[in-house]
């Protein structure tokens, strides 16, 4: 038997913490389900609305939605400054 690695470990609390992950698959809806059990921990009249579970949906949604929004805006907007630009820019906010 060999001796777990480093990257075993981390492998093992990524699955403990977010649950299972399918090789090569998004990672994001396991953070937003987690995220939104850690949240509901200290949200206590949501129980009593008839639409629960709909609200729920809609919100890890939206989340979804958002989060991929803002990875596409930035790869489409990434760029690496040149050394001019960033010269220029100092100047201008540090006089």
């Amino acid at each position: 038997m060999t001796r777990p690695t480093r990257q075993d470990y981390e492998d093992y609390m990524v699955l403990l913490y977010f649950g299972r992950i399918e090789k090569d698959k998004d990672y994001l809806p396991n953070c937003i389900n987690r995220a939104y059990l850690d949240f509901c921990r200290t949200l206590h009249k949501l129980s009593g609305v008839a639409h629960k579970d709909e609200i729920v949906r809609k919100a890890k949604e939206k989340l979804c939605d958002e989060f991929r929004s803002l990875q596409e805006a930035k790869r489409r907007f990434s760029f690496s400054p040149s050394s001019s630009f960033l010269n220029a820019l100092q100047q201008l906010l540090f006089f």
